[in-house]
């Protein structure tokens, strides 16, 4: 199949590839998105639920200003607000594909974080979080990058 590859990535980690389209400007769009249904079209296997196309590529800094346009967001960074548990309402950001939570005081995470189905990577570093807890979290979240390095002491 022949489609335009200007502004289209392809990047694998371990387990899976992901898709970049570059969003130019509104009225290049509509042209993108073509692009992207023909990439993804090519890709039969792809799991359709975990599909997103992610048009807002700034990092929120702040959850109450995220949950504003709750649908678009997919960078969360919660980093150095001395968390000592997940706020529930990251759950409701569907979309989220990055949580970064360095630097916190967070020991584990809930199971409920599973529901964010389109999660690829969470950001963990310095939180005093044990080995145990961050196996689980791996074993629940087996496709997710997670990061982790403990806090200097």
């Amino acid at each position: 199949m022949d489609f335009p590859t200007d502004g289209v990535s392809l990047l694998k980690n371990d387990k899976e590839y992901f898709i970049y389209v570059k969003y130019y400007s509104s009225a290049n769009s509509n042209v993108a998105k073509e692009t992207f249904d023909q990439i993804l079209s090519t890709f039969k296997f792809l799991d359709q639920n975990r599909v997103t196309t992610c048009t807002d590529t700034k990092t929120y800094k702040s959850l109450e200003e995220a949950l504003k346009q709750s649908e678009d967001v997919c960078y969360l960074d919660l980093s150095n607000t001395n968390l000592a548990s997940l706020p529930v309402d990251v759950l409701k950001l569907a979309n989220l594909q990055s949580l970064y939570l360095n630097n916190n005081q967070l020991s584990s995470l809930p199971k409920s974080i599973t529901q964010l189905k389109h999660l690829t990577t969470i950001d963990l570093t310095r939180n005093p979080i044990s080995d145990s807890e961050l196996k689980k979290l791996r074993t629940l979240m087996p496709n997710a990058s997670i990061a982790h390095i403990k806090p200097m002491n």
